[in-house]
């Protein structure tokens, strides 16, 4: 019955989550830390997009894990990391974009925020 509410993932399941969690951690410090571009961080936020999906899927539609809502927790955080860094087209900080190696003003003191709105899903971004 799909019913019914899973705390407990299989072992296969746990080592298949462990593997995504290593995977996301080895993407997000190789490709969106200091040293950043346009096209690694596109296809890392397909990889993103993608593999978030698949945590949303029927196979773990019921199940409440920890290790998976921390996964989840993870990805939707890579992704609002993701797209703040393409939306930020600028070098500032501590975080060089080779496509955009200047400073700009227009970016001081600005924030991205993203609201989400809950009722359709989208996620709204506030400069």
């Amino acid at each position: 019955d799909d019913q019914i509410i899973s705390h407990k993932l299989t072992e296969p399941l746990k080592k298949e989550l462990e593997n995504l969690k290593n995977k996301i951690q080895q993407k997000m410090t190789q490709k969106a830390s200091i040293i950043r571009s346009k096209v690694e961080l596109e296809n890392l936020l397909d990889w993103v997009n993608l593999n978030n999906n698949y945590l949303q899927s029927k196979k773990f539609k019921n199940n409440y894990s920890q290790q998976l809502w921390e996964l989840k927790n993870q990805f939707l955080i890579a992704k609002l990391m993701l797209k703040a860094a393409l939306i930020r087209k600028e070098s500032r900080g501590a975080h060089y974009r080779k496509n955009f190696p200047v400073k700009k003003s227009k970016w001081a003191q600005k924030y991205i925020l993203f609201n989400r709105d809950r009722r359709e899903g989208k996620i709204d971004v506030i400069k």
